[in-house]
């Protein structure tokens, strides 16, 4: 008896599975016959490429300016105090000499201690 019935409700359940499976499908066509589905043209597509090729040189071009600029003006004050003034140069040529593996290290735990 439990056989009998476990076999008719997978029955019925593979009815109902069909029936689902067909309105989803009739609905999907329905929306694919509403809204068409647009595909672009090559010719598009290699026009946005290009124009994003041309816009990734301008902005590399710009970033390229500006460090040099910033690299021209840190460079101009370093020669400049080492002409200027070379105690005070070489103060802070030490300071930055200690510091900088310092900071590192502190960087080093820093992402250490995140990891854990």
């Amino acid at each position: 008896m439990k056989k009998n019935n476990t076999l008719e409700n997978n029955v019925h359940h593979d009815l109902i599975d069909e029936e689902l499976l067909t309105q989803i499908n009739t609905n999907l066509n329905k929306v694919n016959q509403v809204y068409p589905i647009f595909t672009p043209e090559l010719e598009w597509f290699q026009q946005m490429a290009e124009s994003q090729q041309l816009a990734l040189r301008k902005k590399l071009k710009k970033d390229l300016l500006i460090f040099s600029l910033c690299a021209l003006f840190i460079l101009s004050g370093v020669f400049i105090s080492l002409i200027q003034a070379p105690k005070v140069f070489f103060i802070i040529q030490g300071l930055v000499s200690l510091s900088a593996p310092v900071i590192v290290y502190l960087q080093y735990r820093k992402e250490r201690v995140m990891d854990i």
